[in-house]
């Protein structure tokens, strides 16, 4: 007794010591739960709606486990992750087995699928039902483990791989359209959902038709996952059949989970079409959830070995899981003979320890702070750099981003993770000219710079300033990039000139226009005196024919026959008409701004439609004779008090604007046609301006009051017409302006003014002086 009581007192003293890692803890939930991974085989739907299940109802939480459940895909080997140490746990089918029989340490702790999904499908038209029909034919399956069952039920019926024609490829859903393809590896669970969709007919070949009967999803661990986890192995595997219970008993409930939780490809149709398929896998009425047979485990491993696919010198020792082991006290001796050997050298490692110890957390102390220091000095350049306004791209000296601003991903739609690496002209394609200037500037070390650059960004141009600034040697970035926008600019530049432009035109016009009016004057005055001095009723006239010789009858009468008179009356009106012209062209470009004055609204208008109908521009593009203008004017007969010039070129811009749309495009139906509509609503005038173009999808219109926006051709505006317009009406009116459009059936501009002005004044305490009229 004393000496087993000394024995005893050893291990006690070992396990203070040394806190041997090698004797099992007892599993609790934990204040912190235990991070766990799960390696999906594939990506999320129903095929793991257990372990969703357990997840989301607090199961591996309860168990002091804080799961996170990787998802699948074919660069994924899910033994692989799972052999590593990147994940504790993993789902694969029955190859587990060949892992197993291969040396890997892979232990199954339960089959999910009592039967395993796995078939190969093909087009009914074809007459393949069998696998022998398949000899010579194309088959499209993996050469590696995932389709083992496939090779076993062909091997099985003393078929040869190479008797195939084999595509060693992942299958993807276009495949099961192509017809060049004989037949292809699928789930039951999966490919005929879509291969219904599409109306196909199609046939399945079963391998348990032929002998090949595995299981499915199976889960399962490592040997070491067992020794040093043992608790928590059966705390996950006890969670995670729960969840398949509840999951199979609530497949509505799953599969809306799946749906919308964890983002799962497949709408909700086909993952319900997964459960209900599962039902005649999984058998959850028939069989107790994950239960496994050493038998079956065996029949499998014999049918490998009858396939050729393993050596029949194998053993499934330790590969079935076995929640309930006999005690092993081969560890003691083992750990006691550690114990020694760690006790001899433990008094001098301490020492040396505890001098080193210090020194060294001195050392990482100093090291903390300078890499907190960086970290800081790194946050502000990113910040700095992100909160310019400018597009910031860092080049190597190949010509690959190395670094890319906010601004930068806005305007190109590319994260900063995607824009990395890739060459700059395919991210930036206008700055292909660049790597020139980027090598002189590395070369010189000087700033290198280019101006008013065009660019294409979302479906719009603009103009950009580009700078390179060279770096030092020895960065990974050779050069900086910055690209400013400088699009306003350069616009405001052009309609600076352009209003140089039309300030001068405005001048030569007004000045045109009076010099024009002095020969009018004078055709119109001697038309009247032509007219007159033929006239039988003056008797100036009849005496001055008497002493000629002739009768002023006869002569009126000739003139009448000639119709020389009726020339005389069109001079006349000719040039009534051309004075009536002029004089609206005087007015509108007259400098009025600022007056408001009594204006009629309907004259107004008139004189801006008849100033629509004598521009030139409008009418080499589109004569007005082909619109149809409509006036609807309902507005009382009440002086509106408003600027007259800044109206006329309102009304004027949106007649312009319905032409130009209209000759773009045709009318919504039958001819073409501007209404004109007024009307009184309270203290406001509602001017209606509509024509039957094409009308504005709803991008265009959003945008369409912006200053410099345009949907025509360049050179054929500058996109201000209409900026101006509702700057006038809303501004300087104090009014409104919207506009109502719909595709292929026009667009109506709504103006508001408030009929006693902008302040409100009354019309007969308004000033007179400067009036427009002419």
């Amino acid at each position: 007794m004393r000496k087993q009581a000394g024995l005893y007192l050893i291990l006690f003293l070992f396990l203070c010591v040394c806190g041997s890692p090698c004797i099992p803890r007892a599993f609790s939930k934990q204040a912190k739960p235990e991070p766990v991974v799960l390696q999906l085989k594939w990506k999320h739907q129903f095929q793991f709606a257990g372990y969703y299940a357990a997840l989301e109802k607090g199961l591996y939480r309860d168990a002091g486990l804080d799961l996170t459940v990787a998802e699948g895909g074919y660069a994924k080997q899910t033994v692989d992750e799972v052999v590593s140490g990147r994940a504790q746990y993993g789902v694969t089918n029955s190859e587990v087995l060949l892992h197993r029989l291969r040396g890997e340490p892979v232990v199954v702790l339960a089959a999910i699928f009592q039967h395993s999904p796995l078939v190969l499908v093909s087009h009914r038209d074809k007459g393949i039902t069998s696998p022998q029909n398949l000899v010579g034919k194309r088959v499209k399956m993996s050469l590696q483990g995932r389709d083992t069952e496939l090779h076993a039920s062909f091997l099985n019926e003393g078929i040869s791989l190479n008797a195939l024609e084999i595509v060693d490829a992942s299958v993807t859903a276009q495949d099961y359209l192509d017809k060049n393809l004989d037949a292809l590896s699928a789930y039951v669970t999966n490919e005929p959902f879509y291969l219904k969709q599409a109306g196909i007919p199609y046939v399945t070949i079963r391998p348990n038709h032929y002998g090949i009967d595995f299981y499915g999803d199976c889960l399962f661990t490592t040997e070491e996952e067992i020794a040093k986890h043992p608790d928590r192995v059966k705390a996950f595997l006890k969670a995670s059949l729960e969840g398949w219970i509840y999951a199979m008993q609530h497949q509505d409930e799953m599969a809306a989970l799946i749906h919308d939780k964890f983002n799962s490809e497949k709408s909700m149709e086909h993952l319900l079409y997964e459960a209900c398929a599962m039902d005649a896998l999984v058998l959850p009425n028939l069989v107790e959830m994950g239960h496994m047979n050493p038998g079956r485990w065996e029949h499998i491993a014999e049918t490998f070995v009858r396939t050729g696919i393993i050596k029949p010198d194998y053993s499934l020792e330790g590969f079935l899981y076995n929640p309930n082991p006999e005690p092993d006290f081969r560890w003691l001796r083992r750990s006691l003979g550690i114990a020694l050997a760690a006790l001899l050298g433990a008094g001098v490692i301490a020492l040396i320890l505890f001098n080193s110890n210090r020194k060294l957390t001195r050392e990482i102390s100093f090291r903390e702070k300078v890499e907190l220091e960086m970290q800081a000095l790194k946050n502000l350049f990113e910040d700095a750099i992100n909160s310019m306004p400018s597009v910031i791209a860092g080049i190597n000296a190949e010509g690959r981003v190395t670094l890319w601003n906010r601004k930068a991903e806005l305007e190109t739609g590319l994260s900063a993770d995607e824009a990395r690496g890739q060459n700059l002209t395919d991210v930036l394609p206008e700055l292909d000219f660049l790597m020139e200037k980027v090598r002189l500037s590395a070369k010189t070390g000087e700033i290198s710079r280019k101006n008013k650059v065009e660019r294409k960004v979302q479906d719009q141009v603009r103009y950009a300033d580009v700078t390179v600034f060279p770096l030092s040697e020895g960065l990974e970035s050779v050069a900086v990039v910055r690209v400013d926008d400088v699009t306003e600019q350069v616009r405001v530049g052009e309609m600076m000139v352009q209003a140089e432009k039309m300030i001068s035109l405005g001048s030569l016009a007004a000045g045109m226009a009076h010099e024009i009016n002095n020969p009018l004057a004078i055709i119109m005055q001697n038309a009247e005196v032509v007219l007159n001095r033929v006239s039988p009723g003056l008797a100036a006239n009849q005496t001055a024919a008497e002493k000629a010789g002739l009768s002023v009858q006869s002569i009126y009468a000739y003139l009448e026959l000639r119709g020389v008179l009726q020339m005389l009356q069109y001079i006349r009106e000719a040039g009534e008409k051309a004075a009536v012209i002029v004089g609206d062209m005087m007015g509108f470009g007259g400098n009025t701004r600022g007056n408001f004055q009594k204006e009629n609204l309907d004259d107004l208008l008139d004189v801006a439609i008849k100033l629509a109908q004598n521009d030139y521009d409008l009418a080499r593009k589109y004569d007005f004779k082909n619109i149809e203008i409509i006036r609807d004017y309902r507005f009382p007969d009440i002086p509106l008090l408003c600027e007259r010039s800044g109206i006329q070129q309102v009304i004027l811009d949106l007649l312009r604007n319905a032409a130009s749309a209209m000759r773009r495009g045709d009318a919504g139906s039958g001819r073409q046609k501007i209404e004109l509509r007024t009307s009184r609503e309270g203290d406001m005038v509602r001017i209606e301006v509509e024509d039957n173009g094409p009308g504005m999808d709803e991008a265009t219109a959003r945008r369409v009051f912006e200053p410099f926006f345009t949907t025509n051709e360049v050179g054929e505006g500058t996109g201000l017409g209409l900026s101006a317009s509702y700057f006038i009406i809303t501004q300087s009116h104090k009014g409104k302006m919207t506009l109502e459009t719909t595709p292929g059936l026009g667009s109506k501009f709504i103006i508001h003014l408030p009929i006693m002005g902008p302040a409100g004044q009354n019309p007969d305490d308004m000033s007179q002086s400067g009036s427009s009229s002419v």
